[in-house]
C-alpha cells in the first residue's frame, strides 16, 4: 500500500506505532463461508514502540516495583479497532504478548490484534451447547399440560415443542401388534411424560449464543417463515431426558428372584394373598428394594414389567365337572393392604387351554413368563409387595407351589417406571445435544452457516454486531470501492480468472448420524441421508471437489406401524354406559369414551383440587371410583377415590 495513514485505537486511545510498521491485508470470498477462518477479519501480530503514551496505556507492566494502580493484565481483552486513512478495517480486541526491554527501558511491545470474528469464534469454541446458561430462560416443568401446550404453540410462544419421537422403544400401534404385544394406543404401553423430549427452535439457540457472549446480530435470513419450523431436539443420546439428582435410565427399575434354600416352596391358597418373598435382588440401581421384598416407591406412578413364575400344580378336577386354576398377582400396599391387580392374562390363558377337559393331572410344573402392568391404576409413594393367590373353576383339590424344591427360575421385574419425570424441572441447557465429546457453540453456528450458505461479517458501524445473510443477498448488496490509492503499482500484481478457480464437483451432506435409522438408510442407499451431489460438465477447465458438510447429523423419519397414510380418526363405537349409585342406574355417557367400572356406597367427601367437583347427578362421592367434573370446561373424569388419582378421562358428555 502507499499513501495511507495506518492507526490502531484501543479503549479510545490512539497508540504510537513505528513508522515502518507493515500490516498485510488480504481478502478471499470463499472464506466468508467459515466463521472460524474468516480472512476478511484477521489476527495480526505487530510491534509498537515503548513510547510515553504506550507505557502509560500498558500501565508500566514492565516495572515489577509498580503495584498501584493495578498493572495491565496480560490476559485482559481490550477493545480496539484498526483504521486506514479513514477506512475502518476491523474491530476486535488487543492482547499484550511480550515486553521488550533494553537497559531496563521498554524498547517495544509485541501485541496481537484480533478481529471481532476471531474474538467471536474464540469465545464460542470454548463453550458447548450444554454450557449455554442463557437457555435457562426456557426451563419449565415436565408435565402433560406443558407437552400439550407445546403442540398448540403456546409453550414459550412456540420456541419449545415436544415432538413424538422414538428414542429406542420401537413405537407401534395396537393394530400392528403381534399376539401378546401392545401398542402405544393401549394402556399397557401408553406414552408418558418421560417418553417425550423437548425440541427448541434453532433461532432461539442462535439468540442465546449471541446473548451469552455479549454479541448481537442483524439478519433478514432469521426472519424467514421457514426458520420458525426448524428445531433442535434436546437429545443427549440417552433414552430419557436428563434431570438433576435422578437417572431415569434406571429409576425405579428392579429385578428380584428367589434364593435357593431360602425363599422357595411358596405355597399359594385361595382364601388370601401369599407374599412372593423373592429376596434375591438382581437389579436395583436406584435402591428401591427393602427387606422382605418391599418395593419402596418414591412417587405416584404406573409400572410395567415382566414376571416369570416356575410353579407346580397338583390335584385334579372331580366328579362330572372339569376345571382349571387361575393365578391372581397383585401389588399390595404394606401400610393398609390396598391392592393393585397385575395382569397375568397370558399365563392364565395357557392354564385354561392346558387343563381344559382334563380330570386327573397329578403333579405338573410350569415355567411361564409374560409382561405385566398396573394398567389404569397408579401406585402411591409407599412400600409395596407382590403377592399371589389362585382361583379355580369346577370342583377340585388344586395345590399350587411357586419355586418348589429350591427352583430359582422365577423373577419379578419392573422395566418401565412410567411417571418418573412428571413435575420435575426440565432444564434445557443440560439436555442440549452433546455428541461424543461435546458440540461447541462455534460448531453449531458453523453448521448453520454451511447448511444455508450464509455469510457472516462484522458490522463496521456497531461494535460486536454481525450481519448474517445468505450469499446471494450479500453479493447483491455489494458496492464498488476505489482502492487505487492503497495499491503499490511498483510491485507485481497477479490476477487469476475466477473461472480457473472453480471446482466441478460439489457434494452437500450432513454428518452421518449414529442412530439406527440413519445408519440403516446409509447401508441400503449407499449414501448418508440428506446428501446431494452436483457435477459441472460444462466448464472444461474446472476441477476438484468441495464437500459442504456441517457437523450436524440428519435422520429420516420412521413410519410407526399401524398408523394411517392419511390423517383422520375413527369415531368411537356409540353405546350407553351406566353407573350404579344408591342402587339406581344412571347413564352418564353414550359415545364410548367411558372407561372403567364404578362401585357405590356412602363415603366421606374426597378433596381433589380447586376445580374438580362431584358430578351434578351424584350427591356424594363413590367408594372405589368417582365421577367428577372440571367446572372450567365441563369435562368428566373417573377418579380412584382411594388414591385421589385420575385414572380415566370420560370427556364432555
Amino acid at each position: 500500500m502507499t499513501n495511507y495513514q495506518f492507526s490502531v485505537w484501543a479503549n479510545g486511545i490512539e497508540l504510537d506505532l513505528f513508522d515502518d510498521e507493515e500490516v498485510l491485508v488480504s481478502n478471499n470470498v470463499t472464506g466468508l463461508f467459515d466463521v472460524d477462518k474468516l480472512p476478511s477479519d484477521f489476527t495480526r501480530e505487530i510491534t509498537i514502540p515503548g513510547s510515553k503514551r504506550n507505557n502509560a496505556f500498558f500501565q508500566h507492566a514492565y516495572d515489577i516495583d509498580v503495584d498501584f494502580p493495578f498493572l495491565f493484565q496480560e490476559s485482559q481483552k481490550v477493545e480496539c479497532y484498526i483504521d486506514i486513512s479513514g477506512y475502518l478495517l476491523t474491530q476486535g480486541y488487543l492482547q499484550l504478548n511480550k515486553i521488550n526491554l533494553v537497559d531496563n527501558r521498554v524498547e517495544s511491545y509485541d501485541i496481537s490484534l484480533y478481529g471481532s470474528v476471531s474474538n467471536f469464534s474464540r469465545d464460542l469454541r470454548n463453550n458447548n451447547l450444554t454450557d449455554l446458561t442463557s437457555l435457562d430462560a426456557y426451563n419449565h416443568t415436565a408435565s402433560y399440560d406443558n407437552i400439550v401446550d407445546s403442540w398448540n404453540g403456546t409453550l414459550f410462544s412456540g420456541d419449545i415443542v415436544y415432538p413424538l419421537a422414538d428414542y429406542g422403544k420401537g413405537y407401534f400401534y395396537q393394530s400392528s401388534a403381534e399376539p401378546g404385544q401392545y401398542g402405544i394406543d393401549n394402556y399397557r404401553n401408553s406414552l408418558n411424560v418421560q417418553d417425550f423430549k423437548p425440541a427448541i427452535r434453532v433461532k432461539a439457540v442462535v439468540d442465546s449464543i449471541f446473548e451469552q457472549f455479549g454479541y448481537t446480530y442483524t439478519s433478514s435470513f432469521f426472519n424467514e417463515g421457514f426458520i420458525d419450523d426448524m428445531y433442535v431436539i434436546c437429545n443427549n443420546n440417552r433414552q430419557f431426558a436428563e434431570f438433576d439428582a435422578i437417572d431415569l435410565e434406571g429409576y425405579g427399575l428392579v429385578k428380584i428372584s428367589p434364593t435357593s434354600g431360602s425363599t422357595t416352596d411358596i405355597t399359594l391358597n385361595t382364601g388370601s394373598l401369599t407374599l412372593l418373598e423373592f429376596d434375591n435382588t438382581e437389579n436395583d440401581p436406584s435402591y428401591f428394594m427393602n427387606a422382605n421384598a418391599k418395593y419402596d416407591n418414591q412417587r405416584i406412578t404406573g409400572l410395567n414389567g415382566n414376571i416369570k413364575l416356575n410353579f407346580t400344580v397338583s390335584g385334579s378336577t372331580t366328579g362330572s365337572l372339569t376345571g382349571y386354576p387361575e393365578l391372581e398377582v397383585k401389588m399390595v400396599r404394606v401400610s393398609d393392604s390396598y391392592e393393585v391387580p397385575i395382569d397375568v392374562d397370558e399365563i392364565n390363558k395357557y392354564l385354561r387351554e392346558t387343563y381344559s377337559q382334563l380330570t386327573n393331572i397329578g403333579d405338573k410344573t410350569y415355567t411361564l413368563e409374560e409382561t405385566w402392568t398396573t394398567g389404569a391404576y397408579l401406585i402411591t409413594a409407599a412400600e409395596w409387595q407382590w403377592k399371589a393367590k389362585f382361583t379355580y373353576t369346577g370342583t377340585d383339590d388344586w395345590n399350587i407351589t411357586i419355586a418348589k424344591d429350591g427352583n430359582v427360575e422365577s423373577y419379578i421385574e419392573v422395566t418401565d417406571y412410567k411417571n418418573g419425570a412428571d413435575y420435575r424441572v426440565m432444564e434445557i441447557p443440560q439436555n442440549m445435544p452433546f455428541g461424543e465429546n461435546g458440540i461447541t457453540c462455534l460448531d453449531f453456528i458453523k453448521a448453520l452457516q454451511k447448511k444455508f450458505n450464509l455469510v457472516i461479517t462484522p458490522d463496521r458501524q456497531n461494535y460486536n454486531n454481525f450481519k448474517i445473510e445468505t450469499f446471494n443477498d450479500w453479493y447483491k448488496g455489494g458496492t464498488v470501492k476505489d482502492l487505487t490509492q492503497f495499491i503499490r503499482t511498483d510491485k507485481p500484481i497477479n490476477v487469476i480468472p475466477a473461472n480457473n478457480l472453480a471446482v466441478n464437483e460439489i457434494e452437500f451432506s450432513d454428518t452421518l448420524g449414529k442412530d439406527y435409522l440413519a445408519r440403516n438408510f446409509n447401508d441400503f442407499e449407499n449414501r448418508p441421508y440428506g446428501s446431494s451431489f452436483y457435477l459441472d460438465n460444462e466448464n472444461r477447465f474446472s476441477q476438484g471437489k468441495i464437500d459442504v458438510k456441517p457437523i450436524t447429523a440428519a435422520s429420516p423419519l420412521r413410519y410407526i406401524p399401524g398408523t394411517g397414510e392419511v390423517g383422520g380418526s375413527t369415531a368411537p363405537t356409540a353405546y350407553a354406559k351406566s353407573i350404579t349409585y344408591n342402587n339406581s342406574s344412571t347413564t352418564i355417557c353414550n359415545d364410548g369414551r367411558f372407561v372403567g367400572t364404578a362401585f357405590t356406597t356412602s363415603a366421606s367427601a374426597l378433596a381433589y383440587g380447586d376445580v374438580l367437583y362431584w358430578d351434578s347427578a351424584l350427591t356424594s362421592p363413590l367408594t372405589g371410583y368417582a365421577v367428577v367434573r372440571d367446572n372450567s370446561n365441563g369435562n368428566l373424569f373417573l377418579l380412584d377415590t382411594f388414591t385421589g388419582q385420575i385414572i380415566a378421562t370420560i370427556g364432555n358428555c
